[in-house]
């Protein structure tokens, strides 16, 4: 018996010893083996909307019409050669050829201006727009071709015409009035101020450089009052009855009118 017991008591203790080894932080206190620090919570970490949100805006590559272009207060950008740029441009427009896109922050400093390019037929445009977007221009806008454009162009001697796409405009008549002070007398000094009364002509025909444009020409001038005032004496002259007067225009709106008293009499001479 003494034996069994012996024996009861050796398999205890070596039960004790084996739970003891699976269990190694047996006895150590919670200071000693502090707990792990818990996970953040899902709800902390950014969601994928945020995180986009934080990266700069992707501007679009965007083509527009000429009736959107008229309506802006753009920067126009001329991207062809010099020679088509004299031909005929966009007033005021920007001439920067497509090979120098790439120092366009030369000539145009402000990224957050409003430009619209424009070239002959639309290709060589929306690669410059494109480069410009990619250069971080912010508001850039693909206009195309100049054969679309519905507003004025000026060549390199300031003559205006339009794109032709059809029809002639009709001819256009608006009242006018000018007025301009001129002394016909210096020897005497004396002070006279005309103002002219009538109707001005907007004739509208095919341009003689591009066949594929018309030009207005402030031709015809019909003047049916002139009132003369003597501005040292305060007297009037009224001149009516005229019958058509057609007068030249020129480039500063200034009509072909002579207003010379050649006998110094007081009253103008034709």
């Amino acid at each position: 018996m003494r034996k069994i017991a012996i024996t009861i008591i050796a398999l205890f203790m070596l039960l004790m010893a084996c739970a003891g080894c699976e269990n190694p932080n047996n006895g150590e206190t919670q200071a000693d083996n502090p707990s792990p620090s818990p996970s953040p919570s899902p709800s902390l970490s950014p969601s994928p909307s945020a995180a986009q949100s934080m990266e700069p805006a992707r501007v679009e590559y965007i083509k527009i019409t000429p009736e959107d272009a008229l309506g802006m207060e753009p920067v126009y950008l001329d991207v062809r050669t010099q020679e088509e740029y004299d031909d005929g441009h966009i007033p005021d427009a920007i001439l920067l050829h497509l090979d120098d896109i790439y120092y366009a922050g030369l000539t145009l400093p402000d990224k957050d201006q409003v430009i619209v390019v424009y070239c002959r037929t639309g290709a060589r445009s929306e690669l410059a727009a494109r480069i410009l977007i990619d250069l971080g221009y912010m508001k850039v806008f693909d206009l195309g071709g100049i054969g679309d454009w519905t507003g004025e162009i000026v060549d390199a001697d300031g003559r205006i015409s339009y794109n032709f796409f059809g029809a002639l405009p009709d001819d256009r008549v608006a009242p006018f009035s000018f007025s301009t002070e001129k002394c016909v007398a210096p020897e005497n000094g004396l002070r006279f101020r005309f103002t002219l009364e009538g109707n001005r002509v907007e004739v509208y025909r095919m341009s003689y450089n591009n066949p594929s444009r018309y030009e207005v020409r402030n031709a015809e001038i019909c003047i049916s009052a002139i009132t003369i005032e003597n501005l040292d004496t305060g007297s009037l002259q009224e001149l009516t009855g005229f019958e058509t007067s057609n007068h030249y225009a020129n480039a500063d709106n200034m009509y072909g009118l002579s207003f010379d008293d050649w006998n110094f009499d007081g009253y103008m001479d034709f």
